[in-house]
């Protein structure tokens, strides 16, 4: 079952308004990263770092520096991520990897994964359309 305050908390952490994550922004293609020309802030505060929403759900959950993070496993970081935002196995893939056809990591803005996480919340779905029939579909 989905952990609503805990998707609340990374909803608010991607909008940058908690203080311990003021400073990290968000790219969906990287677990907790530095910023650049490759990898930008998608935040649109133009940060130095950036972390995917289970980056920012690791940090959150376990309170390390982004510098810590960026050196974490990432199958640590998505297992951590996963029961922090208490999603199922098919939900974290769906959410992590499984973008429907026309979506890419390094697409995603902030506006649209906030809508995703908020319809999570409301359906118990990742639901990457409003209207999807089916939960994700590989790329």
């Amino acid at each position: 079952m989905v952990n609503v305050p805990n998707i609340e908390r990374v909803i608010a952490s991607i909008k940058g308004e908690l203080p311990e994550t003021r400073d990290l922004g968000f790219n969906m293609a990287a677990y907790v990263y530095q910023a650049g020309r490759n990898l930008p802030d998608h935040s649109g505060r133009n940060l130095p770092w950036v972390a995917c929403v289970g980056g920012h759900a690791y940090i959150l959950d376990v309170g390390c520096t982004f510098e810590q993070a960026k050196h974490e496993d990432p199958n640590e970081i998505e297992e951590i991520a996963q029961q922090y935002l208490g999603l199922s196995d098919e939900q974290a893939n769906a959410l992590f990897f499984d973008l429907p056809i026309g979506l890419t990591l390094e697409w995603i803005p902030v506006s649209h994964v906030i809508e995703v996480l908020e319809r999570l919340v409301r359906a118990g779905e990742v639901l990457w359309f409003e209207g999807e029939s089916h939960v994700a579909e590989a790329a």
